[in-house]
């Protein structure tokens, strides 16, 4: 089932004309997804598991601010959530783990004299982190 609707959504964007269109991802359209997740972030539960429905309609909310690439389906909607999602939980286990700081400006300001310690941390991170 799940097979014959994802050749229906590609027939759709053949039909659109995005074939071969990618989606790009914008930082206005990240804020507008997450705000939207946040939002209605009941409807996911405990877990932040949500439904087809809910990513289709973050998709349409997703679509006040795309400019540019293909139109975003749920399908990538929920897909670029996954990838946020991910690579904040690392970004958490570091901060949390190790002390390190991290601002949303300057990122985790890998300086010369902090080079060795994320240096170091990349060698063990498999290990501490995982």
């Amino acid at each position: 089932m799940a097979k014959k609707k994802a050749t229906n959504e590609k027939k759709q964007a053949r039909s659109a004309g995005q074939e071969g269109e990618r989606c790009n991802w914008t930082s206005a359209d990240e804020l507008r997804l997450l705000d939207f997740i946040t939002t209605h972030k009941a409807k996911g539960g405990d877990g932040l598991d949500f439904n087809k429905t809910f990513w289709a309609q973050a998709a349409i909310d997703v679509a006040h601010t795309t400019t540019s690439g293909a139109v975003k389906t749920g399908e990538h909607c929920s897909q670029k959530w996954s990838r946020m999602h991910t690579t904040f939980s690392v970004a958490d286990r570091v901060v949390n783990f190790l002390g390190i700081s991290w601002s949303n400006e300057l990122g985790a300001n890998i300086t010369p004299e902090s080079e060795t310690v994320w240096t170091d941390l990349i060698k063990v991170s498999t290990y501490l982190l995982f």
